[in-house]
This record gives structure tokens, C-alpha cells and sequence, in this order.
């Protein structure tokens, strides 16, 4: 029987009561959504996505044939019903069907990241959990303290009479005056304002207020002279245990969203922190499972300049969900070690290609194998 696998990258429109997102990201996200194929176990499985992506952008890979599913479109009369469900975030617009369950067959071999992904969730309201689980100030405040790895000049605010004297502590604490202040739920690099200098003009004022009124909190940090961004992807357990996949090396672009994440056994700046990153990724993992959260889990971190000397930052958020650190280790256990990277036209002509451009939209993945 078919298993679903949920693509629902925009769960935190919901988490955050934000309005729909504008039809090219809708599409960007719809065809990255395919990504998931990297975590079916078996022929017929299904992904589902939120908005149509052609067959043609899927080339055939070494990865079981899905079939893609459009969120609100009615159901296939032929076939059997979903046995197992595993959303990339919860949320109440797509659940289970009724008695199901996200554990695979025992029958079905799984990889770590497949295991991870499928996986019960929790007990409680998940959607609650996932709120709480994926707000910035868990890692910005709770789990970094207990690491003594709060950032200087980082300040979690409320209220908008209160933004000026964040952006100003957090201006002073960069060696360029530069800050970024994030809503307290968002994802991959939207829903927040990058700038220089303490002073703020309206138009950026404007948009604090907007964020800050969705999201309830903004997070203002100092912008760090960034060398490189880790990850460490994990699963909590049924019982709360804490498991962890190896680090691996995330490429970011300039504004700090996703643009590849690198599975190497020799990356020499994954090695250089990989103990600090783990020892961030299961403190963050125990704090979700006290919050009830099971299932997948990822946490980033970075490593930035102070005065020119190399420093880590082991948190800079939680993500609470499937993250593309879990996707990226999926297809490098079905192709090696390597690298899985998005970007925009035809992937590059040495690398396997996992999804053309196409339906008007410019995205593309790949996986690089390493040399």
C-alpha cells in the first residue's frame, strides 16, 4: 500500500497565521517539495506537493518511482488508501488518515535518514509543539544559554517601542554596524530585514511592524562575518531519546537562505566543530522532546570572523521539522557521499540532475558526487 510523504514546505504560513505566499514561491517550493522522492522506500509512494510540478522537471534517478500529488486536489479513485504519513512540518491542513501511522513496514529496508523521517509523531497537539519547536527564541535564548552560547547584542523583542534599542545593541555588537532582525517563526532566509546602522527609516519600520504583528516576536541580531554555516540533523525518539545524523556543510546565499548542503566524510570545517555542533544539536533535540516534539529535527550553525580569528557559533536556530540537511543525506545514501544544491537553469552537466526547470519556473536541484 502507498505511503505519502507531505512536501508542505510552507507550514509556516500557517504556524505564523501569515497570508498565502505569491505564486512564484508557491512554485519554487512546489518543485522542491519533489525533493522528498530522496525519502520513499518503495515504488508508488507518493509525494505530495502544493502546487502541480511536471513529470518531465523528475528525471529518472536511482530512487523509488513516486507518484506527485497536488494538496487539495481529489483523491486517485484507484488504489489503496495511505498506510503511513510523514509531513515535513505539521500542521492541521494535511493529517494522517485516520489509523495511521508514519513507521514504515518492518519489511522495508531504511536508511538513517529515512528512518528519521519516518517516524510516529507526537502524542499531543503537534501543531502546538511545532510552534513552539521551530520559534526562534528557543535557540536564540533558552538552549543557547544552557550552552553559554548566547550571541552578544541578540535581543528577542515584543514590542515595537522596543525594536530601536534592539537594532542599536545589536548594530554596535557587528564589526560592520550591519544586523538582521528575523520574525520569530520563518524559514528559508523570508520574513526578515537585513540593514546597516542603528538609525530606521520608515519604510523599514513599516515592515518590522508587519513582521512583528504575524509572528508576535522578531529576534534582532548582530550580522556576523560569516566563514561558513554546519548543520547536524537528528530524530527524537518515542520515548525522547535523541539520535543524531553526521554534520555536514550548508551553502548559503548572501541573505542566508538555502542553497546546498554538502554529506563528506573529510570536509575539514565540519571536522574542525563537529563535536561542538552535535553537543548544540542534542541539547537542542532534548528541549524538543521536553516541548513533545517527536520525529525529525536539524539545527543550524556557523562559523564567523571576530577579529579575524575563527569563531563557532554551535546554534543559530532549531528547525523542528524535515529540514534539506535530512533530504541531502537521503540522496547521499542512495548516490554517496556529495552535495545537493538548488539553484536556477539546467544543473550542471557532471552532476545528477534531481529537477529541471520548467511550468515558467526557473528552479533547478542536483547532487555533485564528491571527487
Amino acid at each position: 500500500m502507498p505511503r505519502r510523504l507531505v512536501a508542505n514546505l510552507d507550514c509556516e504560513v500557517e504556524w505564523t497565521g501569515g497570508p498565502a505566499l505569491p505564486a512564484p514561491v508557491r512554485a519554487m517550493i512546489a518543485g522542491l517539495g519533489t525533493l522528498l522522492r530522496g525519502l520513499a522506500l518503495d515504488d508508488g509512494d507518493v509525494v505530495e506537493v502544493i502546487a502541480p510540478v511536471a513529470a518531465a522537471r523528475l528525471p529518472e534517478v536511482a530512487a523509488p518511482r513516486v507518484t506527485l500529488a497536488v494538496r487539495g486536489a481529489p483523491a486517485a479513485t484507484s488504489g489503496e488508501p495511505d498506510t503511513a504519513c510523514a509531513a515535513w512540518g505539521a500542521t492541521a491542513a494535511r493529517r494522517a488518515p485516520a489509523g495511521s501511522t508514519a513507521a514504515p513496514a518492518t519489511a522495508v529496508a531504511t536508511t538513517p535518514a529515512t528512518a528519521a523521517a519516518w517516524h510516529p509523531g507526537p502524542p499531543g497537539d503537534a501543531v502546538a509543539i511545532a510552534r513552539a519547536g521551530n520559534d526562534r527564541r528557543l535557540a536564540a535564548a533558552a538552549v543557547a544559554a544552557t550552552l553559554g552560547a548566547a550571541l552578544d547584542g541578540a535581543t528577542a523583542v515584543t514590542d515595537l517601542a522596543a525594536v530601536d534599542d534592539a537594532i542599536a545593541a545589536a548594530a554596535a555588537a557587528s564589526a560592520t554596524g550591519a544586523w538582521v532582525a528575523k520574525a520569530a517563526i520563518c524559514a528559508a532566509g523570508r520574513d526578515q530585514v537585513r540593514r546597516r546602522g542603528a538609525a530606521i527609516d520608515p519604510p523599514t519600520r513599516a515592515r518590522l511592524a508587519r513582521l512583528l504583528a504575524r509572528a508576535g516576536a522578531l529576534v534582532v541580531e548582530p550580522w556576523l562575518d560569516r566563514v561558513g554555516d554546519l548543520g547536524q540533523v537528528g530524530v527524537v525518539g518515542a520515548a525522547g531519546a535523541v539520535a543524531l545524523l553526521p554534520a555536514h556543510r550548508l551553502h548559503s546565499d548572501d541573505g542566508g537562505g538555502f542553497a546546498g548542503v554538502a554529506i563528506s566524510t573529510d570536509d575539514p570545517l565540519v571536522a574542525a566543530h563537529a563535536d561542538a555542533v552535535a553537543e548544540a544539536a542534542r541539547a537542542a533535540g532534548a528541549a524538543l522532546a521536553a516541548l513533545g516534539h517527536r520525529g525529525p529535527f536539524g539545527v543550524d550553525a556557523l562559523v564567523h570572523r571576530v577579529g579575524g580569528a575563527p569563531r563557532l557559533r554551535p546554534l543559530v536556530e532549531i528547525n523542528a521539522r524535515m529540514t534539506f540537511g535530512l533530504v541531502g543525506h537521503a540522496w547521499a545514501e542512495r548516490l554517496g557521499p556529495g552535495t545537493l544544491a538548488i539553484g536556477r537553469g539546467a544543473p550542471p552537466v557532471d552532476a545528477v540532475a534531481l529537477l529541471l526547470p520548467g511550468d515558467g519556473a526557473p528552479t533547478a536541484a542536483w547532487f555533485t558526487r564528491a571527487a
